[in-house]
């Protein structure tokens, strides 16, 4: 979500107050994120669960079913 910088904390923007650029990119990791959620397992999910951002998941799932080298 879209943050005003305010001293000392951020304050999420209402979405009327989105530019055109953080809409979309909230758009994209939203869908990203549904794509991660309905591919994986209980398991997986529960490694997941918390990430607000889908790159965040997405890194956290790559470490975690790499194959041992």
């Amino acid at each position: 979500t879209p943050k005003i910088e305010t001293e000392p904390r951020r304050i999420p923007k209402s979405e009327f107050e989105w530019t055109i650029d953080e809409e979309r990119l909230t758009n994209s990791n939203s869908k990203a994120s549904y794509a991660i959620f309905s591919a994986i397992n209980q398991q997986e999910f529960k490694r997941i669960s918390k990430c607000i951002v889908a790159k965040k998941a997405w890194d956290i799932l790559q470490t975690a079913l790499k194959e041992p080298t």
